[in-house]
């Protein structure tokens, strides 16, 4: 399925009018990198910087950006090392400002262009949302905090030792990055809020997310919190 860059750009205007942003998810096709979904749209329609969440499954974490969503809506403001409930059963996550320097070109891409495109200079303000292990609560920088969450969870909130390779260019393709195929980008756009339509689908994404890049029981805890919050 080839996807034009207009094309895309305006079914993701299409989405950030009617549903006030859009849900894009991003997946490493050979398995070797976490999945990762973040929001465009976010200063546009509540005034507040774009999110962006990682290793977990796709439908838990468009439920965990529609529940910010909503916080914001409701008043709550994004700051670097808050805590907010809600998002997890039984555990908090934390919000830190991403500043890793190839946030802009290999992480969030969309969310560059449509504040462009709305006429601002320069880059959105990034918020990476870092959530616990599990079993033990602790962060990915926290002592003992197992290896699968920080795995899990690129540290955007650091620098990079190293850029991730990009795919070569194909005629009629946006030229997305690495994990940003434009198949993959059209077909989960639609920032559809999942926590109060219908219960978590299982596909080979989320079996391979979770035995490859979550322990088995973590990504339990995390599955349950999204299928109660579907129901």
């Amino acid at each position: 399925m080839s996807v034009s860059k207009e094309e895309y750009r305006k079914r993701l205007l299409a989405n950030i009018e009617q549903r006030g942003w859009q849900f894009t998810f991003v997946f490493d096709p050979d398995g070797n990198d976490a999945d990762y979904a973040y929001t465009v749209g976010f200063p546009k329609s509540v005034n507040a910087p774009e999110l962006i969440v990682s290793g977990l499954p796709r439908d838990l974490m468009s439920n965990m950006l529609w529940e910010m969503y909503r916080k914001i809506e409701n008043g709550e403001t994004v700051r670097d090392g808050a805590r907010w409930s809600d998002l997890l059963e039984g555990f908090e996550c934390i919000t830190k400002r991403a500043t890793r320097s190839d946030l802009f070109d290999e992480w969030v891409v969309s969310s560059v262009w449509h504040w462009q495109h709305c006429g601002n200079d320069g880059n959105p303000e990034v918020y990476q949302i870092v959530w616990p292990g599990a079993q033990d609560g602790l962060f990915p920088w926290e002592d003992g905090c197992h290896q699968s969450v920080i795995e899990a969870q690129p540290a955007l909130w650091l620098d990079a030792k190293k850029k991730r390779v990009r795919y070569r260019r194909q005629s009629g393709h946006w030229p997305f990055t690495r994990f940003q195929s434009p198949l993959h980008q059209i077909e989960f756009f639609c920032a559809r809020d999942t926590s109060r339509t219908r219960p978590l689908r299982r596909d080979k994404t989320h079996h391979r997310l979770c035995r490859q890049r979550v322990s088995e029981s973590m990504a339990v805890s995390w599955t349950r919190r999204c299928e109660h919050l579907a129901a």
